[in-house]
């Protein structure tokens, strides 16, 4: 192996993460020297030791060689890292993916180690340790470093937001881009999809769903080989297959550095004396060495010296009190420090961390504002200053140690309820505000934003609904303000279930009767069809205008759903009429688009068309992207059972653009079928059995094919065989082993090559 490489800079951003997943690469491929790669790579000895190095980024050729004499087939995430360290950041953070950490990784090298070489021998790796220890911190350095190693990457899952441990399945769903599928168990649907996957599964903050999350890790375990878990927790999962990486304080060489660290973020010019350092090293000693403890310290430099933080640690007060229960030597020193920060705060800036902390997930600074009025800058600026609050793009969040102790200090004061409520009211204004603005141009921001808001509007729905009187009726509102959430995100059992709870709360309410015909939607789409036709005759008792609408619309998607044509068109008709008297845009759209659908499984292809056209002409006036995309699918379908599939491509493409930047694997499948079904028509087999193996791809993570709508799944069978039947033997299985393996880049070359 040649002589051993200096160890690389760890706060050398991600040029050096690439040059340590190198590193890793050759050593996970039987440790050959440099001179035995370069006579594979066609590069100098001396170029493939430098690109390891960490002090600059090798170039592209260089690279793609050394992953040539690796025997890496694929190149593409590679790619991508490289591109990423090449402009100076990591691929971009969206739902799921490995967060970035702004501050410079001081000490816990060695832990570092440990957890990459636990994570090449195990399955399972657990960081335990007190809060405070820094294990989410240790855990994101090693996911960036061991996600290489897997060809799908790293999933980051944050269990902190998560308060009912039946949604963990759901969470680690969502972070692999895969809507939960109506009428099957998400636990199920989590080890179907996981099966095909060679990935790193990172759960942070598990210990209060430790018993549960074991359970889920047992079987993911079990059902995989490909799958690998890192867990944070302050206490172990105890599963036999558990490798425990326990984390205590920072050696104190480490402590000193990381407290002189971040004395100078916030003292620029900082150069400690012989005599700070002695007091610092006293300083980091009196905070048992714990990272966050040191790192709230660190900001009072601005206002203190390292000698007086030593006195009000020392002095007998307040302070060092911990009146939580908590025992353990370590976490009382968080506690304290906390204590301790929590005294320096102004009145405001203490009553404003009090009651942000029954905000899971953090919280938009809208909410801030809303929750303490327009003077809340000031004591956000002072919460900043001292790590209280951490800005995270558009929105400020805690650590959750912080959270706990603001949380501990609301509930000793006795204004928790009053918290609860008004943290109740804020998330039902944000509902209420994205129902009305979700028909419109700003569809996909609406959508992430109630994605990136879900923990705390399930937080407040269970408030809301377990207290009954009129915060019950807040909670019912806001599961009535989410409906469109429920069906675009494929989260529709969720939704059924907060609608039925709602409903069985304070289903005596006028505001329930919009509960009914939302649940009636939700509830079809789940083929519960004879409890769909109670919900909507109960809506429609009401005799309220909207109501009618929406239950005519459902009852005629139970009729269409259950091949009952001509009663279909005549309650979605029935809606239609009803929603153009109430100037209703999007309910007009809607029943467009169903009566287009009843119409072409009828056979009355004409009537489909021009009912699809005005549909499309009504979202393209108000800017609708969502459910326009479904209709342009429609008139693409049509157009291929038309014999007119080259007008179809256009279509069926743009569908398919905007159903990627919605994540809607439904729709996504629906048009690779249907892409598939021109290429045929065109001539082009070897393509469209390229398409097909993709669309069954997104298929078996999601639900029934092509919606189990009858006739088009009709269609698709005599299409298969057909394709089978011409294609040589040994190339359609190919051709569709090719199409379920693509990349999305990828899938684009082959959906724009003909």
């Amino acid at each position: 192996m040649g002589r051993p490489q200096r160890p690389i800079d760890e706060g050398g951003g991600p040029v050096a993460e690439f040059a340590s997943s190198l590193r890793r690469l050759r050593e996970r491929t039987g440790g050959r020297s440099y001179r035995e790669l370069s006579k594979l790579a066609n590069c100098a000895p001396s170029t493939l030791s430098d690109a390891t190095a960490g002090r600059r980024l090798p170039s592209w050729p260089v690279v793609a060689g050394f992953l040539r004499a690796c025997e890496v087939s694929d190149e593409g995430p590679w790619r991508e890292r490289w591109q990423a360290a090449a402009d100076g950041t990591r691929p971009p953070t969206r739902a799921g993916h490995v967060p970035d950490d702004p501050a410079t990784f001081v000490g816990r090298g060695a832990d570092l180690d440990v957890v990459l070489k636990r994570l090449d021998r195990s399955r399972l790796v657990t960081i335990t340790g007190p809060g405070g220890a820094g294990k989410t911190r240790l855990a994101q350095r090693a996911a960036h470093a061991a996600a290489l190693d897997h060809a799908d990457g790293a999933r980051w899952v944050e269990l902190s937001d998560v308060t009912d441990a039946s949604l963990i399945p759901r969470a680690i769903l969502s972070t692999l881009d895969i809507p939960p599928e109506p009428a099957r168990p998400p636990r199920e649907q989590l080890m179907d999809a996981l099966a095909k996957r060679y990935l790193l599964i990172i759960l942070d903050n598990c210990e209060h769903l430790a018993v549960e999350c074991a359970k889920l890790v047992r079987d993911i375990l079990t059902s995989t080989t490909t799958v690998s878990i890192l867990a944070t927790s302050r206490r172990a999962l105890a599963l036999p297959e558990e490798h425990l990486c326990p984390i205590g304080p920072l050696p104190m060489s480490q402590a000193v550095a990381l407290l002189i660290e971040r004395a100078r973020a916030v003292l620029p010019g900082f150069s400690p004396t012989e005599a700070d350092l002695e007091i610092a090293e006293l300083l980091c000693h009196r905070l048992d060495g714990l990272p966050l403890a040191i790192e709230f310290a660190a900001r009072r430099l601005r206002t203190f010296t390292l000698a007086q933080l030593c006195e009000f640690l020392d002095a007998p007060s307040s302070l060092l009190r911990d009146d939580s229960g908590v025992r353990h030597r370590r976490q009382a020193s968080v506690r304290a420090t906390l204590e301790w920060s929590h005294d320096l705060c102004s009145p405001e800036a203490q009553r404003l961390w009090r009651d942000l902390s029954v905000y899971l997930g953090g919280a938009p600074l809208a909410a801030v504002q809303s929750t303490a009025g327009p003077e809340a800058l000031g004591a956000v600026s002072e919460l900043v200053d001292q790590s209280v609050l951490v800005s995270a793009g558009r929105r400020l969040r805690m650590l959750e140690s912080v959270r706990e102790y603001g949380l501990w200090r609301l509930s000793s004061s006795g204004k928790l309820r009053c918290a609860r409520d008004r943290h109740l009211g804020w998330c039902l204004d944000y509902a209420e505000n994205a129902d009305a603005a979700w028909y419109g141009p700003g569809q996909l921001e609406v959508l992430n934003r109630i994605r990136e808001e879900m923990p705390n509007l399930r937080a407040a729905m269970d408030h809301g609904l377990s207290s009954g009187g009129d915060a019950a009726v807040r909670g019912l509102r806001i599961a009535v303000s989410l409906w469109w959430y429920w069906l675009a995100s494929g989260l529709i059992d969720e939704g059924r279930d907060w609608l039925e709870r709602s409903l069985k709360v304070c289903g005596d309410a006028p505001e329930s009767v919009d509960a009914l015909w939302a649940c009636g939607y939700v509830s079809v789409l789940l083929g519960e069809i004879g409890r769909t036709r109670e919900l909507c005759d109960e809506a429609a008792a009401s005799g309220a205008p909207k109501a009618l609408a929406w239950s005519a619309l459902i009852r005629g998607l139970t009729e269409l759903v259950s091949g009952t044509l001509e009663q279909a068109v005549e309650l979605t008709a029935d809606a239609l009429s009803r929603f153009r008297a109430l100037g209703d845009a999007q309910g007009v759209q809607h029943a467009l688009s169903q009566l287009g659908i009843t119409r072409a499984m009828g056979g009355d292809q004409a009537a489909a068309v021009s009912s699809v056209e005005e549909g499309r002409r009504i979202a393209a006036a108000h800017g609708e992207r969502w459910h326009r995309a479904y209709l342009l699918w429609t008139q693409g379908w049509l157009r291929v059972m038309g014999d007119d599939p080259r007008t179809a491509l256009p279509l069926l493409r743009e569908s398919l653009r905007i159903q990627e930047d919605f994540a809607d694997r439904r729709a996504i499948a629906a048009n690779l079928e249907a892409l598939g079904w021109v290429a045929a028509a065109v001539g082009d087999d070897h393509r469209a059995a390229i398409l097909l193996g993709r669309a069954h791809w997104h298929w078996s993570d999601v639900e029934a094919r092509l919606f189990g709508f009858a006739v088009l799944t009709a269609h698709a069978e005599r299409h298969d065989a057909a394709l089978r039947e011409r294609m040589p033997a040994g190339e359609f299985e190919e051709a569709y082993r090719r199409g379920s393996m693509l990349s999305t880049v990828d899938t684009w070359a082959v959906v724009d090559g003909f």
